[in-house]
């Protein structure tokens, strides 16, 4: 029979070669709450459950009285932050990029009603800014300028509870309600010093697969942090920790007004809340749908041939990865979530041809999650110098969650200068194209027989097919870049969403001066 447990230092149940690292560092507090537990007539588990109760109850009530603590009718608050640009900056494994990140939160809780809306900034100019809706019969979510997306999303009801508890429980005092409503699964794990404070650690589960471990400062009862374990599809397993501070009085009740994200390696975000209001009536037009959106385009999964021997997947996981099929191999263009699909998709297809290549444009996370599959698949990755380290990097990654293939033979091809791939019937061209305001390097990929050029990032459409407006630096960028090159195009397709006719763009970049 396998022993399961709770770790302090890991989100999931895992069995018992975690325990036996976690022996130690908590011994001492074991003994300790045996002793006490021995003299109370309680068993040691009976002591480390009371104890977490004891702990979360009294921090909870150090947060505010229980009149203003307990009738808390609606939530507004905005946040203003920054987002390290760790997966997604101009180089792998630096995370000096710094974007703004802007988050509003709206709950009544007595009409059901909740509202996320978050301004999230990329590297090139990108701006994504969604609000997210739920009422008790419905749910949806838009595009709040309508740049790229024109259309409403309707959200199952049932996925309300996921994200009211995913942004409440970066809020201590419902963060403790959490617990004490699952305080069966609390458990005490003793003390540890951290900045020379005593933090007392209780565990509890948040959900089915993920616990969470709560570290309270012993002398003023306040949060200071909890931490999670995750499995992250590139960077493996890790520990989320969300830390709190600078905590002031509001209508009576503690707010940390400082919140931090962390990976273990690195800061991931820093949070400032800007505006707080409790009890106040919250207009209804921040959970209605507004006028002017259609219905969502959806974008069937399908193989599409765009040139002779060049074909799409469209649709995939909402990226489109392109395949070439050469005479005697197939040579595929990004691994996005769901390459185990592509692999699938392309092997029915062409059945015994090997998947002898894959190219990726960049090392963003999004066009490399699925870069585990290709190397267990044999396939060489092409990519630029500097992405080598990245490559084995993924590939050494140990995953304990996801059930992604690791520790696989790599070979990489550097691509520094032109690269041309023929069989003599189709020729693709891949190219560097250097740094740019996205990242420190980029390939594009260009056939030359039918004037299509291939990219990542540096143009993404609309849902409708055309040119996001305003145009951002890398649409600029992406166009001196076919001009100086005296690349012919007609057709610009890309991982995200639909192709462009370079003619659009010609005219986009001419009419801004």
């Amino acid at each position: 029979m396998q022993l399961i447990f709770i770790n302090i230092k890991n989100m999931q149940l895992f069995p018992t070669v975690r325990f036996l690292q976690r022996i130690l560092c908590i011994t001492g507090s074991l003994l300790l709450c045996t002793v006490f537990a021995m003299a109370a007539g309680e068993r040691p588990e009976q002591r480390a459950y009371h104890e977490a109760i004891n702990i979360i109850t009294a921090a909870k009530q150090a947060l505010g009285p229980a009149d203003r603590t307990g009738n808390i009718q609606s939530l507004y608050l905005q946040y203003k932050g920054q987002k390290y640009m760790d997966g997604q900056g101009k180089k792998f494994g630096t995370v000096t990029d710094v974007l703004p990140v802007e988050t509003i939160v709206a709950m009544d809780f007595k009409s059901g009603n909740l509202m996320n809306e978050t301004a999230d900034r990329y590297r090139g100019g990108y701006l994504f800014h969604f609000r997210t809706v739920y009422t008790d019969t419905a749910g949806f979510s838009f595009e709040v300028p309508k740049i790229r997306f024109s259309g409403i999303n309707q959200l199952p009801v049932s996925g309300k509870q996921a994200l009211q508890q995913n942004v409440l429980r970066n809020l201590p005092l419902f963060l403790f309600n959490m617990a004490l409503e699952k305080k069966q699964t609390l458990r005490y794990h003793g003390t540890v010093r951290e900045n020379g404070s005593t933090l007392q650690v209780v565990s509890f589960a948040f959900s089915a697969n993920l616990v969470l471990d709560i570290y309270v400062d012993q002398r003023t009862r306040m949060l200071v942090k909890y931490t999670l374990n995750s499995d992250h599809p590139v960077h493996g397993d890790q520990t989320i920790t969300w830390a709190f501070s600078d905590y002031r009085s509001v209508e009576g009740v503690l707010f940390p007004f400082i919140r931090t994200c962390s990976n273990g390696v690195s800061l991931l975000r820093a949070d400032t809340l800007t505006e707080i209001k409790l009890n106040q009536v919250i207009t209804d037009s921040l959970f209605q749908q507004p006028s002017g959106y259609g219905a969502p385009v959806v974008l069937p999964t399908r193989i599409r041939e765009i040139g002779k021997n060049i074909f799409m997947i469209e649709g995939l996981n909402g990226y489109n990865p392109v395949f070439v099929a050469f005479r005697d191999y197939i040579a595929v263009i990004e691994a996005v979530n769901g390459s185990d699909e592509a692999i699938r998709m392309i092997q029915q297809k062409f059945p015994g041809k090997p998947i002898r290549y894959l190219a990726l444009s960049h090392y963003h996370e999004d066009h490399t999650a699925g870069l585990p599959y290709f190397l267990k698949a044999g396939a060489e990755v092409i990519t630029t110098p500097q992405n080598t380290a990245y490559v084995q990097a993924v590939n050494r990654a140990v995953h304990s969650i996801l059930p992604l293939p690791t520790e696989n033979p790599v070979k990489t091809i550097e691509v520094r200068t032109l690269k041309k791939m023929t069989d003599g019937e189709t020729e693709l061209q891949i190219i560097p194209f250097g740094a740019n305001s996205h990242t420190d390097e980029m390939l594009l990929f260009y056939f030359p027989k039918e004037q299509l050029v291939y990219q990542a990032d540096l143009l993404i459409s609309t849902d409708q097919g055309e040119l996001a407006r305003p145009l951002i630096p890398l649409n600029y960028e992406l166009y001196r870049f076919i001009q100086e090159h005296q690349l012919r195009v007609k057709t610009i397709y890309g991982t995200h969403w639909k192709e462009v006719s370079y003619a659009k763009l010609e005219a986009a970049v001419n009419a801004a001066g």
